[in-house]
């Protein structure tokens, strides 16, 4: 009879060890999912992060495309405008040689 009480707690104990073992897997397996869980959102988070600096970094190439034609744009504007001017100053060297020769002839007429 003491062997067969034996056997029974022996028996007992190990159902209890298993059970023990059974619980400790549980916490693990669940702590492992929330982990993987956080894991999960962290990488959703740095995706969105990644797509965003894409487009911010898209957005300013745009912007310094355009600040580049701009740039473009208003060294031609500066050069036809310098043209501009140095044709005028060619045309008004022209005209006051003109009105000097002019003023030499009427002076000459004069005495």
């Amino acid at each position: 009879a003491h062997e067969h009480q034996s056997a029974k707690e022996r028996e007992r104990a190990h159902a209890q060890e298993m059970e023990n073992l059974k619980e400790e897997n549980r916490a693990k397996i669940d702590e492992a999912s929330r982990q993987l869980q956080e894991a999960t959102a962290e990488i959703s988070k740095l995706r969105s992060d990644a797509e965003k600096l894409k487009e911010d970094s898209n957005n300013m190439a745009i912007v310094s495309n355009n600040m580049r034609h701009r740039v473009f744009s208003l060294e031609a504007e500066l050069a036809t405008a310098s043209e501009r001017t140095e044709v005028g100053s060619i045309e008004a060297a022209r005209a006051a040689s003109e009105a000097a020769g002019k003023l030499k002839e009427a002076k000459a007429q004069v005495a």
